[in-house]
């Protein structure tokens, strides 16, 4: 019985020692990484793969839509293919391979934007599927292979481990089924692929493809708040589809009723020449190299020169092609809560003070100083006045100085925790910028991915207040070796002297009375 009660101690002691590697292991060990982004802005409304994504998509040559049915039009390494938009209200994103390029084709039905986006990322090919998350009323789709979410209108990761990382765009085609079959015959277009069942969505194995869920709302004035969407900038109908382009920072909003009376029209975008053309409300862009260009006749236009070009693939008889700037086709609140001061064709200009915030170096270590680089570009020809610069540091980030004041018109407003404020009473034409040194402070934050974000708020030349923000360059804490175990491990006996002594001491104790 004492024998028993020797093994039960000798037990205890092992238990107990081994709980003690096992705190000393767990509290060596890195943090777990986080990402920093308010993910109370991404919104879930239904669950994931509710709205089932095509991974295996199937297509027929057998003509099945009407002439005037919507389509996105993708060719690709000489393959034409054609996606109905009435497939793509129920599914919202398909994984495709057209040419030999791994691709996805995402549609928002909320927002009207059709996009078209590489699969490949850092030469790893990633298949999506749908979050059942939204993100400024937006798509947000995810990677099955690192279960990022990616917010489909910039095409960017939101949330995960490749948060920060862009998707290639890949040029496409929102348009009616008889152009797109007009221009490219042998297209084969994408089947159903859940069977077809009558009244709408009524059970999981099936869909109503005759049925667009969404007519009521693309007719309505109706923004979901809810769903993380707003509607402030009232210059347009919530949902006129519009044509946006990008150049720079510089936005800009062609809605598709002005490009329909012109059907061909020519701009200049932050020193980009555009040419943007309309055909059967189907629109597209591109860079017109110089050459000035007019309607003429169905679906065409002419140089300067005499040359007859294809508005819709930006091609010339004689086999020259325009390059394709990159759109996005989207109702106007979408477009207008991604690109704050996006100017409208025809209406008002764009806001001509661009802004960025860069990171250098983009990969630290704790103790490391970092240098935010605010850039500013006046692209106007006058002065701009009344000028607020705030930079939001992550929290991760300490500040050091800066070098505002050497810029003209400056002077410091404040300086609150990690926010800092600049004001500028006049910013000439032209590109400023100012460092701010900051320092990455002596926490344990490995793998930790940070974005500074910059807002700004000026008066334009037509006396309005425009105000936008964005995120800065993403960077990233470096791997480091985790901590070494031997500091600790060469504790360990000092720490189990007592524990050994007490053990031996206990089991004299218990032997003595046998050995009497």
């Amino acid at each position: 019985m004492k024998r028993a009660t020797l093994h039960r101690d000798a037990s205890s002691v092992r238990k107990l020692m081994s709980r003690v590697v096992l705190l000393l292991l767990i509290t060596s060990l890195p943090t777990a990484a986080a990402n920093h982004v308010d993910r109370f802005e991404v919104i879930r409304v239904l669950r994931e793969n509710e709205i089932p994504a095509v991974y295996s998509p199937q297509f027929t040559r057998q003509d099945y839509l009407s002439p005037e049915e919507d389509i996105i039009g993708v060719y690709l390494g000489g393959e034409a293919r054609a996606y109905p938009i009435k497939i793509m209200n129920w599914h919202e994103v398909v994984n495709d391979v057209v040419g030999g390029v791994p691709i996805a084709i995402t549609y928002c039905p909320l927002c009207g934007t059709g996009i078209v986006f590489s699969r490949v990322v850092e030469d790893e090919e990633l298949t999506f599927g749908v979050s059942g998350r939204l993100y400024k009323s937006n798509l947000v789709m995810f990677d099955n292979e690192t279960e990022s979410l990616w917010s489909q209108i910039t095409g960017e990761a939101i949330l995960g481990p490749l948060h920060g990382k862009r998707l290639q765009w890949v040029s496409s085609l929102t348009l009616y089924w008889s152009d797109w079959r007009e221009q490219h015959p042998d297209s084969i277009i994408l089947m159903p692929p859940l069977p077809q069942c009558a009244g709408g969505r009524t059970g999981d194995e099936c869909r109503d493809y005759t049925v667009d869920p969404y007519e009521g709302y693309r007719l309505s004035t109706v923004v979901y708040s809810v769903f993380g969407g707003e509607y402030r900038d009232t210059i347009l109908h919530p949902k006129t589809t519009i044509l946006g382009i990008e150049i720079g920072g510089v936005a800009m909003a062609y809605p598709l009723i002005v490009l329909e009376e012109t059907q061909v029209l020519h701009d200049v975008l932050n020193r980009q020449q555009i040419l943007a053309s309309f055909v059967n409300g189907s629109a597209q862009a591109f860079d017109p190299g110089g050459r000035r260009f007019m309607p003429f006749e169905e679906g065409a236009m002419k140089d300067d020169d005499g040359a007859v070009w294809n508005r819709l693939t930006g091609e010339s008889l004689s086999g020259q092609k325009l390059r394709p700037l990159k759109t996005t086709r989207a109702m106007w609140f979408a477009w207008a809560q991604f690109q704050p001061g996006s100017g409208v064709y025809s209406l008002r200009p764009p806001s001509v003070l661009t802004f960025a915030l860069s990171t250098t170096p983009s990969t630290v270590a704790e103790g490391q100083i970092l240098f935010q680089d605010v850039h500013l570009n006046n692209t106007s020809s006058l002065t701009l006045e009344e000028v607020t610069i705030r930079v939001n540091l992550p929290l991760a980030l300490e500040y050091v100085t800066d070098d505002a004041p050497s810029s003209s018109g400056y002077y410091r407003r404040s300086e609150e925790g990690s926010v800092l404020s600049y004001v500028f009473e006049s910013i000439s034409p032209g590109t400023h910028t100012f460092r701010i040194t900051t320092r990455l402070k002596a926490e344990d934050l490995q793998g930790i991915i940070f974005k500074s974000t910059i807002s700004i708020e000026y008066r334009d030349t037509e006396g309005r207040t425009i105000s936008a923000s964005r995120q800065g360059e993403t960077f990233e804490v470096v791997e480091r070796e985790p901590r070494s175990l031997s500091p600790l491990l060469s504790l360990l006996p000092l720490g189990a002297i007592p524990v050994i002594g007490w053990w031996f001491f206990r089991r004299r104790r218990l032997e003595a009375p046998e050995n009497d």
